[in-house]
């Protein structure tokens, strides 16, 4: 099998995380990031530390955006079953709010089934299915062995989820009760009767300044790492103090090196853009 990428992928920030040994690409399994409404980039990004050993193949973001995290080529370390990830396409998708029912926004689900249908016609797959109804009847202990040893038919793929393999909640409520809808959607976009869910407002990006605390505050921090630009004391805690604003002022004068008046050290939209311009080229 020739493996290839999304072309709905407009960026790409790649994890170290993953391990060369596809098997096949006959599942996908998308999770939900358990997260703040945050951008594929962003999501992306927060798999670039070795130490957290985690990673998709795609991260999709909040308002629909989409970033290559492990190429398809790769087995992304996702679901906490290797079985299941040697033969899945894996997807982190950012919440719209933070907390249950752990819901998605609509650019994000759109996104979620156009990509799978890309995928879909990329390995000349006819559609998709699901094994809800099946596994619901099945204990827990017993779920991932049911799940991996489920006999995929040819020209098939099989949506899989994380609960599945492990004792988790992912995807979420909000995506566990839309998959079959998703699945329908799937297929029914490969036969070209989908209707996309009316696009919600772009969210507002906080502006980040010293003094503020958070998960915004750590992805952050893990980006100006990533960029090279150290964080020795404290790194990625999710606290901006001093050291972190010092760090997005060295970032500041480097992207903006003829326009001091942009080393404030405070991360609004123009620093946040620049952030994911030079986040996307690495």
């Amino acid at each position: 099998m020739e493996y290839t990428n999304s072309p709905l992928a407009t960026s790409s920030v790649l994890s170290p995380n993953y391990t060369n040994d596809r098997v096949t690409i006959n599942r996908i399994t998308p999770h939900h990031a358990a997260s703040n409404p945050i951008t594929a980039v962003e999501l992306a990004s927060s798999f670039l530390p070795v130490k957290r050993q985690a990673s998709c193949n795609y991260a999709i973001g909040n308002d629909g955006s989409c970033c290559l995290s492990v190429p398809e080529k790769f087995r992304s370390w996702c679901s906490s079953n290797p079985t299941n990830d040697r033969s899945s396409i894996t997807y982190e998708i950012s919440n719209s709010y933070h907390g249950e029912p752990w819901p998605i926004s609509n650019a994000a689900y759109d996104t979620f089934i156009k990509l799978s249908a890309d995928i879909c016609r990329r390995y000349n797959k006819k559609g998709v299915f699901n094994i809800v109804d099946e596994i619901a009847k099945v204990p827990q202990s017993a779920r991932a062995k049911f799940a991996n040893n489920y006999v995929v038919p040819d020209g098939m793929i099989l949506l899989t989820q994380h609960n599945y393999f492990d004792a988790t909640a992912c995807p979420g409520t909000t995506l566990k009760q839309r998959f079959k809808e998703a699945t329908n959607d799937i297929n029914a976009l490969l036969g070209g009767s989908y209707v996309p869910p009316k696009p919600l407002p772009a969210i507002a990006l906080p502006t980040l300044r010293k003094g503020m605390r958070g998960e915004q505050v750590r992805i952050l921090q893990s980006n100006l790492m990533a960029l090279g630009i150290a964080l020795p004391k404290y790194g990625a805690d999710g606290d901006f103090g001093a050291e972190t604003f010092a760090a997005v002022v060295a970032f500041q004068k480097i992207v903006f090196p003829n326009q001091p008046k942009e080393w404030d050290g405070i991360y609004g939209s123009k620093s946040y853009n620049a952030m994911a311009s030079a986040i996307a080229k690495l």
